[in-house]
């Protein structure tokens, strides 16, 4: 009885949660279709904003003389507009910081393991090349992180970069800064001339609605050069 006892007591146990990604699963070895690190990209997108750069249903334009509140009560846009917040007194709707963060670091975790993924599974670009598919993969993601920081830059001004995986608190204490504007700007051209660069396609066809292409990146390149110059 008392060897059963002592056997029970050194028994090991899951120090992980059963239910949790680690990155040894994630970025597998043994996954030579990519299939993990697939599912994760497509969740990435799936905590993108919904709908355009706004604020609660109003384009930001309408915190300025270029466009109308669609709301006809006093909307948020306006009490952006007129200052009327605080760290206090928030804006509820699509005013917070947190959510591009989440987006951007689970972009730095994707790009920091993707190469370690066997990636078997190759496809044929427009030019005739022949390319692994985590080519086209960390093109998606970088124009992810770039967009959510041009939701920041346009938002908040200066903002934390991040453009890596921090491992610790004291990391995460000696990033946790706003840096200017001009330096957030550049690391999203930076993620755009990848995209621009990248075996991803022009524009994606019907059955991949949503997804990234170099036309989107073009785009967001355009409107972020114009958003600067304001």
């Amino acid at each position: 009885m008392l060897l059963l006892s002592a056997a029970a007591c050194t028994d090991s146990y899951e120090s992980t949660p059963v239910d949790m990604f680690t990155e040894d699963y994630l970025f597998s070895k043994t996954d030579s279709n990519g299939t993990v690190v697939r599912k994760y990209l497509n969740r990435i997108y799936y905590y993108m904003r919904n709908g355009h750069n706004g604020v609660n249903g109003d384009y930001l334009d309408a915190a300025s003389d270029d466009a109308l509140s669609v709301i006809s009560s006093e909307s948020d846009v306006y009490k952006l507009a007129i200052g009327r917040y605080s760290a206090s007194n928030f804006i509820n709707s699509d005013m917070i910081w947190s959510d591009p963060y989440l987006v951007i670091r689970r972009v730095n975790i994707l790009l920091s393991g993707i190469d370690v993924v066997p990636f078997n599974t190759t496809y044929t670009d427009a030019l005739g090349n022949t390319r692994r598919l985590n080519d086209s993969m960390k093109a998606e993601a970088r124009f992810l992180r770039a967009l959510s920081y041009y939701w920041l830059v346009t938002e908040w001004g200066d903002v934390p970069l991040v453009l890596k995986v921090l491992e610790s608190t004291e990391e995460v204490r000696a990033n946790n800064y706003r840096r200017p504007k001009a330096e957030i700007y550049q690391a999203i051209f930076d993620d755009l001339k990848y995209v621009t660069e990248s075996p991803l396609l022009d524009v994606q066809p019907a059955s991949a609605c949503g997804k990234v292409s170099k036309a989107a990146a073009w785009a967001l390149w355009g409107k972020a050069l114009l958003q600067q110059a304001c």
